[in-house]
């Protein structure tokens, strides 16, 4: 899949998604687009204004340093 810069704005917040735990991102895109995303919780830490990457493939997508 493609990878897209993003500064990420937003806070993190931890959810249950059925037994797992997930969390939600949301991120600014390099084009000004806010977006947000829920993802499996890996235990990456992510800070308000780093940059980060949306790394998209088939159908799915997720927030990476």
């Amino acid at each position: 899949g493609g990878a897209l810069a993003g500064l990420f704005i937003g806070n993190q917040a931890d959810r249950r998604v059925g037994a797992d735990r997930a969390i939600e991102i949301t991120f600014v895109r390099m084009d000004g687009r806010e977006s947000m995303i829920v993802q499996p919780d890996n235990g990456e830490a992510f800070v308000p204004g780093q940059e980060v990457r949306l790394i998209t493939g088939g159908s799915s997508s997720r927030i990476a340093h």
